[in-house]
């Protein structure tokens, strides 16, 4: 599991916890981390969903969930990354695109 406690490194720019067997759901802390422009989280082993907090991220430009067991609808609030150049979901279990009307 990743520790909630990581949102505590307020000025980490990124985050890679790839290849790591980590199990448990991706917490909503995670979109404590304002300054995060990289999260890595591939081939481990998460489940559970993507929290909507992921949106808080604005300054991300690289994000891979890929090769995990997440489930559920991709949050909506992942719009507000404007800069997000990669979003990587490949091999999930999973996944419910949303409607970006």
């Amino acid at each position: 599991m990743i520790p909630k406690e990581i949102s505590n490194c307020t000025c980490l720019e990124t985050l890679a916890l790839y290849q790591n067997n980590l199990v448990g759901e991706i917490s909503k802390e995670i979109g404590k981390l304002k300054f995060l422009q990289k999260l890595y989280l591939y081939r481990n082993g998460l489940n559970g969903t993507i929290p909507g907090e992921i949106g808080n991220l604005s300054l991300a430009t690289e994000i891979d969930f890929s090769e995990n067991f997440l489930t559920g609808e991709i949050p909506t609030e992942i719009i507000r990354i404007r800069g997000l150049t990669l979003l990587y979901l490949f091999e999930i279990t999973q996944f419910f695109l949303f409607d970006l009307k």
